[in-house]
């Protein structure tokens, strides 16, 4: 199968602005919409031109979802998930036309663009609270800089399975993705109190940990620090066809050639820096032997991939359209 045996469907309006229900609504059109409507746009066609391997051999556009105003949110989505839906050891396991593919990503970004948001910089590793594992201090911070409320981030930390994997370990915590923390809190009656007092106990932790922004937490500030690295992934993906290359993005991660690994990395860097995030990149690859390093386009397929999460259903699949592909937006004055 390849990109001539398909028909796309229409490019549904890239520019979307969703309001608390995550409906699509309308909005005044303004110089800096077009210009932003311009930049997926021309995104979308160097995307066209990129074929990514028998897992996804067509990639998906994207569109740049705000929530509620223009300063929040802002990420890009590829439609209907696209190569977003894979796990990364699936997404760096794809060609990007022929060529091996890397995947980079900014080391701890949400924390260096808070405590560049406070004219500060970030000393160390954000998420090493000592007694709890990485993954749950990572989604535990965020929280905080997403919550309106300590209560709020308490029962999100509390709820999330990665906090059954440190409570109850890794097999307790496949049960609890299963099944669901309801269904954990009817059969496990002590399990949801021990939780929130664990929760409570790392909450008490990252606020000592980052007194410095302690000030950001419980403010809701997640989606304007969303918005900022959506931003940069804007100026990196217009950097990188610049140079004549397709990144795809992840978010705060951009799949790209293997051969082209050292120069998104620099970009990247360059692009955090503007805003004041001084970023490291983290590099991710298939681990391939070093034998076959530089032979890439030639490389045999000994490596399958897993079968396609994408059924045949999914490009033909109705779509619910919101105001702003269905109406052209009004001019401002």
């Amino acid at each position: 199968l390849s990109p001539d045996d398909l028909t796309l469907r229409p490019l549904r309006e890239p520019l979307i602005l969703r309001n608390a229900e995550k409906d699509d609504i309308d909005y005044r059109e303004t110089r800096a919409t077009r210009r932003m409507r311009r930049e997926v746009e021309a995104q979308n066609e160097a995307i066209m031109s990129v074929e990514l391997g028998q897992g996804l051999p067509v990639p998906s556009r994207l569109r740049r979802i705000f929530n509620g105003d223009f300063g929040h949110g802002g990420r890009f989505y590829a439609e209907g998930g696209g190569w977003q839906t894979l796990t990364k050891a699936q997404r760096v396991r794809l060609r990007h036309n022929g060529e091996l593919v890397i995947e980079s990503d900014f080391r701890a970004l949400h924390p260096t663009l808070a405590y560049a948001a406070c004219g500060l910089t970030l000393r160390g590793d954000p998420y090493d609270i000592a007694g709890f594992p990485r993954p749950l201090v990572k989604i535990a911070f965020n929280l905080l800089l997403n919550s309106r409320g300590r209560n709020g981030a308490r029962h999100g930390i509390a709820g999330k399975p990665e906090m059954a994997d440190h409570l109850r370990g890794k097999d307790f915590g496949a049960v609890f993705r299963a099944a669901g923390g309801r269904e954990i809190a009817r059969h496990c009656p002590g399990y949801a109190t021990e939780a929130s007092r664990e929760a409570e106990r790392l909450i008490d932790a990252l606020l000592a940990r980052h007194a410095p922004i302690r000030d950001l937490f419980f403010t809701g500030i997640g989606p304007v620090l969303q918005k900022r690295d959506s931003d940069i992934a804007e100026a990196v993906m217009r950097d990188m066809r610049r140079h004549s290359v397709v990144v795809l993005p992840v978010h705060d991660s951009f799949i790209c050639p293997a051969s082209k690994a050292d120069l998104l990395e620099d970009v990247m860097r360059e692009r955090a820096r503007e805003v004041g995030a001084a970023c490291d990149c983290s590099r991710t690859s298939a681990n391939l032997p070093q034998m076959f390093q530089g032979v890439e386009r030639e490389w045999p397929d000994i490596c399958p991939l897993p079968p396609s999460p994408f059924p045949s259903w999914r490009a033909s699949s109705p779509r619910r359209e919101g105001p702003c592909s269905t109406q052209y937006h009004k001019e401002s004055n």
